[in-house]
């Protein structure tokens, strides 16, 4: 019998296997689908402390998400890279935005620049003048997931994606997100336009009803999003409505009124929030829970940028009932994103190559070409569907190799 058996194979399982790991810990974990099947492979892509969080005075989970974000700067660094961002403002809104990002700065380890004021915001619409230039970063989160994936099982544990199985460990773990009963699922959809040309993001409030959203320069494109409503339904069955479609490019029209609005693709995914009584989706926090029954710990909630810290905690108290005194070996331990990138490049905007397909099958349990496309890469989000030949051929070739 394994020491932890982990049900969930987004980034907190991934990242679960990794810490218990590096442990010494015999690990298996058990995915239903595909690994970052959910919303691991369909985030925001961002690495960052929730500047907005600060309005509700959750100066803890800002804070510890800031150091996250620095720490995978530092250690995650192929798969996560600053981004500037540009808050437009206000005049009445100046000295608001101005005291929170001084203590977002505060609250940060000082990896990136402090924040500045800038006059004359280029492509935004003529009526805001001015705002603030601020720091955090672009993350990779799929590539994410299997890194940490990798890494565990370098360290001897045993990872399945499409199975069926039901075992147990000595200790067994609930990192299923949204499939957990003791979450309350809200849907964050995406949309990929034509590029807005420009390299810095903008954080932005709708509109609407005034939710921060954001538009992202993301592989040559921008990444609009996002929503945060509630998901009543089947968590595998999650997808773009024609609600957060209207929603997002009213948002978004609203700040850059002649750009291109042509849809490329979109995705959403569902943030596994602790369940709580008749907040409004935006006003659920973010922090996550960790909660022990006997032998079994199941872990919900929590923002992508914190999994190591999510993942250290829910491993501790695995330990506790495992009574081991192993400490946790992350944080001092770099995460690598294990392709090779070798070989013939798959196309000529992508960092791809057919030996990273190789790789994706022998090491990663890739299946078919929507595991590669849509969860290991990004490629069907943006241009990269012109590779699908190639990867079907790849495929087909390696697994007629071992038949």
């Amino acid at each position: 019998m394994k020491d932890i058996v982990i049900y969930g194979g987004g980034i907190v399982g991934a990242a679960c296997a990794r810490d218990a790991a590096l442990r010494g810990l015999s690990v298996k974990l058990i995915e239903k689908y595909d690994y970052a099947s959910g919303a691991s492979s369909k985030s925001s892509k961002l690495a960052h402390g929730g500047l907005r969080y600060l309005e509700s005075l959750n100066f803890k989970l800002t804070h510890e998400s800031l150091v996250e974000r620095d720490w995978l700067l530092k250690f995650a660094s192929q798969m996560v890279k600053p981004l500037p961002f540009i808050f437009p403002i206000h005049k009445d809104a100046r000295l608001k935005i101005k005291a929170g990002l001084s203590l977002y700065d505060l609250l940060a380890t000082s990896v990136l620049p402090k924040h500045k004021h800038v006059d004359n915001i280029p492509l935004i619409r003529s009526d805001i003048k001015e705002g603030y230039l601020y720091y955090d970063a672009l993350l990779e989160d799929g590539r994410l997931v299997f890194a940490n994936l990798y890494d565990a099982k370098q360290k001897g544990a045993v990872c399945e994606n499409y199975s069926e199985s039901t075992e147990t460990g000595k200790v067994t773990i609930n990192a299923m997100g949204p499939f957990s009963p003791l979450t309350a699922p809200t849907k964050g959809a995406h949309l990929v336009l034509p590029s807005i040309k420009s390299e810095t993001a903008f954080i932005l409030r709708a509109p609407q009803d005034n939710r921060v959203f954001f538009v992202i320069p993301w592989r040559g494109l921008s990444l609009v999003g996002t929503t945060d409503t509630h998901f009543k339904g089947n968590p595998a069955e999650v997808k773009v409505e024609q609600s957060d479609i209207d929603y997002l490019i009213e948002a978004f029209t609203y700040y850059f009124p002649s750009a291109d609005t042509t849809i490329i693709s979109s995705f959403a995914g569902l943030r596994p929030l602790i369940k709580t009584d008749s907040l409004s989706p935006s006003e659920v926090p973010r922090d996550h829970l960790i909660k022990v029954e006997d032998n079994k710990i199941s872990v919900v909630g929590g923002k992508y940028t914190t999994f190591r810290l999510i993942a250290e905690q829910t491993i501790d108290q695995a330990c506790k009932l495992l009574n081991k005194n192993t400490p946790c070996q992350t944080k001092t331990h770099p995460l690598i994103d294990p392709y090779p990138h070798t070989g013939t490049p798959l196309t000529p905007n992508h960092p791809y190559t057919e030996d990273d397909v190789r790789f994706a099958i022998k090491e990663e349990g890739m299946k078919s070409t929507d595991d590669w496309f849509f969860r290991r890469t990004e490629m069907g989000y943006t241009d990269g569907m012109s590779a699908l030949s190639k990867v079907e051929t790849i495929l087909h070739e390696s697994y007629n190799a071992v038949s």
